[in-house]
């Protein structure tokens, strides 16, 4: 005789996690998850396109002091709202080409050796975007509707325009 067990019931996650081989495992840095999810989510793209893993809980303030950072999400986040991303910018995978008015292919772009170009872009009413690549260098844009280019080396930070009266 063959006696039929009955099925295990799946295990109930906390928010942050999903359940994986050994149990309830931790969503990754850049994924969330609600509480029963079977998996974790992306935060929404494009965020984060490029992502580095601390061990810690300094993220924010790494982020705050680092001219290259697009954003950031703790590992075990609960929701989309804790997928945090760089005020007055929209992260777009690419260095940052096209527009309205790119009177040449770069997107009115002006490179600099340093990495102060957000905080160029942030008092300068005509730049329109910035890039800094290795906390090496830097380049600002002033092409109205620029965006990343798809080069994954990249990452063009598209600053949020006010909405203008016709």
């Amino acid at each position: 005789m063959v006696k039929i067990l009955p099925e295990a019931e799946p295990e109930i996650c906390d928010a942050g996690y999903y359940p994986g081989e050994d149990g309830c495992t931790i969503c990754e840095e850049n994924f969330y998850s609600l509480e029963g999810a079977d998996s974790c989510t992306p935060c929404p793209q494009p965020l984060i396109s490029a992502l580095v893993f601390f061990s810690d809980t300094e993220c924010k303030t790494r982020c705050d002091t680092d001219e290259g950072c697009t954003g950031y999400v703790t590992a075990g986040a609960t929701s989309e709202d804790e997928c945090h991303e760089v005020e007055g910018y929209v992260a777009t995978v690419g260095a940052c080409r096209g527009g309205e008015a790119p009177e040449d292919s770069y997107a009115g772009l002006e490179n600099f050796k340093d990495t102060l170009c957000k905080e160029r872009c942030d008092t300068d009413d005509s730049c329109t975007g910035y890039l800094v690549k290795d906390n090496a260098w830097c380049e600002t844009y002033s092409s109205v509707g620029n965006t990343g280019d798809g080069n994954t080396e990249f990452t063009c930070m598209v600053k949020i325009l006010p909405e203008t009266e016709p």
